[in-house]
């Protein structure tokens, strides 16, 4: 069973019974309560939305980042098996070209 509705008419009751200027004082208290409970919200909404900013940024930052560092070891990778072809077509020993490019004997085997 809830006992909400009680507590609400027993807080009616009690309204219903004060002075006018009990009730001007209730109303007062009771409207700064709001604005103080409407400003805390309003401030969590605001730092959540910040929160929110400030994390996609840092993942966009560190998503470029890692972009980057993942495109130039690629690109490296990619020097090393054209010199490594380069060097294979000159008639240059796998030991040798293993020694300058630092891919492995199976990875120019494959070229």
């Amino acid at each position: 069973m809830s006992y909400g509705i009680f507590e609400k008419l027993f807080k009616a009751a009690e309204v219903a019974a004060m002075t006018p200027e009990e009730k001007i004082n209730y109303l007062k208290e009771m409207n700064t309560e709001r604005d103080r409970r409407n400003q805390l919200e309003y401030k969590l909404q605001q730092g959540i939305q910040q929160g929110i900013q400030q994390g996609i940024q840092q993942g966009t930052q560190q998503g470029l980042e890692d972009g980057l560092k993942k495109g130039l070891e690629q690109g490296r990778f990619e020097q090393k098996i054209i010199t490594a072809k380069k060097m294979k077509d000159n008639g240059i020993t796998p030991d040798i070209i293993a020694d300058c490019t630092g891919l492995s004997l199976e990875e120019i085997a494959a070229l």
